[in-house]
């Protein structure tokens, strides 16, 4: 998989993999029933975003679910900065107060580069960085501007459906020079689903700091914050302490582990 760190022998002038070294974690989705490895021994995951319509609550927080379950630190990136953002404001503005990472970034403008490579030189411990986002977010762009020879190619975003055209069709990594130092950058593949039921109902759980900060209050120690009573969780949703499109993420999500391990 993109990431892993292997040791090779040469044999009649090729280049084999002899074994592969344990990975410390894995980013990956389920699709048609199957685990499939996007990236391994990830640093730091960015989840690549834009302005509506193509701000999609649902891949976002089955993104940062991922992440937070292999214990992966996650930046949020709000790309395409220049366009009309005032419906979206309030959206970010959610994960800007559960805390959750966010730079803002225009490539028309530049504008949120230097935050963006000021994060990634301030850390030297940062060796495998990984992209993801929905296709038409500007992902390859942002990738272009870092790493220009890497010359991916960029894609319109429909008007008819208001989505992305995919232009990456496979995971890669691409070498980035920070200063005295190297760091690969994957891209991943620009998808619409981020199938989760690989995930635990308590990786789920855990990683929706609106819940864990609440749990503790429900009446009962296994409440599943759907329908039982006296749920914290709830009452905070009906209070607007929470805001619906996490609660919605969060049952969906819980909908989706349970439907796939009844078969």
């Amino acid at each position: 998989a993109v990431g892993d760190t292997v040791s090779i022998k040469s044999e009649k002038g090729e280049y084999l993999v002899n074994s592969i070294k344990e990975r410390r974690n894995c980013i990956s989705r389920t699709y048609e029933g199957k685990q499939r490895i996007l990236g391994v021994n990830i640093d730091h995951l960015f989840c690549i975003t834009a302005p509506l319509p193509l701000f999609n609550t649902t891949f976002i927080d089955r993104v940062l679910a991922t992440a937070h379950a292999e214990q992966i630190p996650t930046t949020l990136i709000l790309n395409k900065t220049d366009l009309d953002l005032s419906e979206t404001t309030p959206l970010i503005d959610i994960y800007k107060d559960l805390e959750f990472q966010v730079i803002e970034t225009s490539m028309k403008s530049g504008e949120g580069l230097t935050p963006l490579l000021n994060l990634l030189e301030s850390d030297d411990s940062l060796d495998t960085i990984l992209f993801t986002g929905m296709s038409g977010v500007g992902k390859s762009s942002i990738l272009n501007e870092l790493i220009p020879s890497a010359n991916r190619d960029v894609g319109e975003v429909s008007e008819k459906t208001g989505q992305g055209r995919q232009t990456t069709s496979q995971s890669r990594a691409y070498p980035m020079a920070l200063g005295e130092r190297n760091v690969f950058l994957i891209d991943l593949p620009g998808v619409q689903n981020f199938g989760i039921t690989h995930l635990s109902l308590r990786e789920v759980r855990l990683s929706f700091p609106e819940i864990v900060s609440r749990q503790q209050y429900c009446e009962f120690s296994d409440c599943a914050h759907m329908k039982e009573q006296n749920c914290a969780v709830t009452q905070a949703l009906e209070k607007g302490e929470i805001s619906d499109s996490r609660y919605k993420s969060y049952v969906t999500m819980v909908e989706e582990i349970k439907a796939n391990n009844a078969y």
